[in-house]
């Protein structure tokens, strides 16, 4: 293994309202997810959200049903606990984001 496969991320495990999860970091092919999100639309958002979520709780076999049907804060809860594992704060998204944009 390279150099490079020590920054192989890992999962952490978070407790979301009681409920221990194991996040796993997202991997640089997963930036995509990022791409565009300022100009997508909410229903759009909300799918990269979901599989935000999906790639994220891989220990888990999650439905776009079950996120639908989570409470609000629950949601928003897991989404900040994702953020801090990557290590990702508004600002880091926002660079992201202008970074992985494909030029025209």
């Amino acid at each position: 293994m390279s150099k490079l496969g020590k920054f192989l991320g890992h999962s952490e495990e978070v407790e979301v309202q009681g409920e221990k999860l194991f996040i796993t970091p997202l991997k640089v092919k997963d930036l995509k997810l990022f791409m565009g999100k300022e100009e997508s639309t909410q229903e759009e958002q909300m799918e990269m959200s979901k599989e935000i979520i999906k790639k994220s709780l891989l220990e888990e076999e999650i439905t776009d049903e079950e996120i639908d049907s989570m409470k609000t804060e629950a949601f928003m809860e897991i989404m900040d606990a994702i953020n801090k594992v990557n290590g990702f704060t508004n600002e880091k998204i926002d660079r992201i984001r202008k970074a992985t944009r494909p030029t025209v």
